[in-house]
């Protein structure tokens, strides 16, 4: 296909190929059939759109260079939020300079083995979360349902026992993306304020049920570092050392040191002999405990935290002793002092019904865990409509519903997301009414896509109670 003897419409729509015409400034000005169904976008959609919001240039990798044109590969954004490889090559459009063909092609297993793991652990991490989560909603409604203090009991040992694989199957999903180099670092100056609020407004209500104090510097200086990435540290962090301490307190800090940030996640736990801390990174390992039960965990945490850390830079460092509990350091380089509001303060966990009148739309194509939701969230005050798509809300919408809030699963039947859902109620009503994703995604790209459009965002299998304390947050 030559640039010298095709206009934009012979270009663009030529052979069936996935491509796109963008002017000079980088604006699409028309796409391919084939394009429009690779990215989930209508023509009148994706024109008029910025092509680095479709084709992310910081990812760009030479695929093929032996042409005049070289063929790139970089990471596409679907209109969903979900990554995918593709190959680019750009071509010159007459006149010179006013226009570019963008020519796309599927990048194949072999130019992109990295991403086909991601994709295959992706589609694994989701298959595996929502029974996970079924299992979670049913488990806590027979809770409430439960008479007789032995029943209570042994449902509290399969919560345990469901809590536990969920553990496992995060730290072995985390595992395999980090050994197939799917994971790769974005750094830049963040805001460590609002990461760690976020952090406090998780983790509060399980130190609380523990009964341990959670403390959280309020304003720690800005860091340097991939977000995603670090908050995955930290949590696990803040995961194990919440697990390992009995009585006293957790703090999460972070300061100044020899021109780096030194963030710290301290414990008044058991502690460690100094003869096992270097141990501690290795995969699987567990620090033997004294009184010789079998020790907690899987011993991956630290390992999965150690891999992260490589990939944004940051230094790690243990101090700790048996009985006078543990800190584990991560140095990061020093960041940009970021604008913004401080963030607000989490609030506690309360476990009072809703007030009546909150209506809730609830859209889950799975039909168990639909159920679950349904009964369970219903058990709390809320009033539920529960349907399976995005058609169903529309005919909830039409005979009169006016929900409160959107609660939908990210990726619905066919090609339609949680996203279109929202977009297509909030049309309906008129109104931008609070919305929450929940996603069995692990890839950072879906909550970006619900952070940037002001959605709130829960990865499955999500706590019911925690759940709970976000819609909270979003109706009252």
């Amino acid at each position: 296909m030559s640039s010298s003897n095709s206009g934009e419409h012979g270009l663009d729509r030529d052979d069936g190929a996935a491509s796109l015409v963008v002017d000079a400034d980088g604006t699409v000005l028309s796409a391919s059939p084939r394009a429009l169904g690779m990215f989930g976008y209508a023509e009148g959609e994706i024109r008029g759109m910025r092509l680095d919001a479709l084709l992310d240039p910081g990812d760009a990798m030479p695929l093929r260079n032996d042409v005049e044109n070289p063929i790139w590969r970089l990471q596409g954004r679907r209109k969903c939020g979900a990554a995918f490889p593709v190959g680019m090559q750009a071509r010159r459009m007459e006149p010179p300079g006013q226009r570019t063909l963008v020519v796309l092609s599927d990048v194949a297993p072999d130019d992109g083995g990295i991403e086909a793991n991601a994709r295959l652990l992706a589609t694994a991490s989701h298959d595996l979360r929502q029974p996970l989560q079924t299992l979670r909603m049913l488990n806590r409604t027979l809770w409430e349902l439960a008479e007789g203090r032995e029943l209570r009991d042994l449902v509290e040992h399969q919560a345990r026992a469901i809590a536990t694989m969920g553990e496992l199957l995060d730290a072995l999903l985390d595992m395999s993306k980090l050994e197939t180099g799917a994971v790769r670092a974005r750094v830049a100056d963040m805001d460590l304020a609002a990461l760690f609020a976020t952090l406090e407004r998780e983790f509060l209500p399980l130190a609380v049920a523990r009964g341990l104090a959670l403390s959280v510097d309020a304003a720690p200086p800005p860091v340097r570092s991939d977000p995603a990435l670090l908050a995955q540290v930290l949590r696990n962090l803040l995961g194990n050392a919440l697990k390992f301490t009995e009585r006293g307190e957790v703090r999460l800090s972070a300061a100044p040191l020899d021109g780096r940030v030194r963030v710290t996640v301290a414990d008044t736990g058991i502690g460690v002999p100094p003869e096992e801390i270097p141990r501690l990174w290795d995969d699987f390992y567990r620090v033997p405990r004294r009184d010789g039960q079998a020790a907690e965990g899987f011993g991956l945490g630290l390992s999965i935290v150690r891999r992260l850390a490589g990939l944004v830079g940051a230094q790690l460092a243990i101090e700790s002793e048996p009985g006078a509990g543990t800190r584990v350091h991560v140095d990061l380089p020093a960041g940009a002092a970021a604008r913004g509001a401080a963030p607000q303060r989490a609030r506690r966990a309360r476990a009072m019904p809703f007030a009546e009148g909150r209506h809730v739309l609830l859209v889950e194509d799975d039909a168990a865990l639909r159920h679950a939701m349904r009964r369970w969230l219903s058990s709390r005050g809320l009033a539920i409509e529960a349907v399976g798509d995005g058609r169903a809300a529309l005919d909830a919408m039409a005979r009169g519903l006016a929900p409160d809030l959107v609660i939908t699963d990210l990726h619905l039947a066919g090609r339609e997301t949680g996203f279109d859902v929202i977009g297509q109620v909030r049309a309906a009503a008129g109104r931008d009414m609070p919305a929450l994703v929940l996603s069995g995604d692990t890839s950072s790209a879906a909550e970006a896509t619900a952070r940037s459009s002001g959605i709130g965002f829960l990865l499955k299998p999500v706590d019911p109670d925690e759940l709970l304390e976000r819609i909270r947050a979003l109706v009252g």
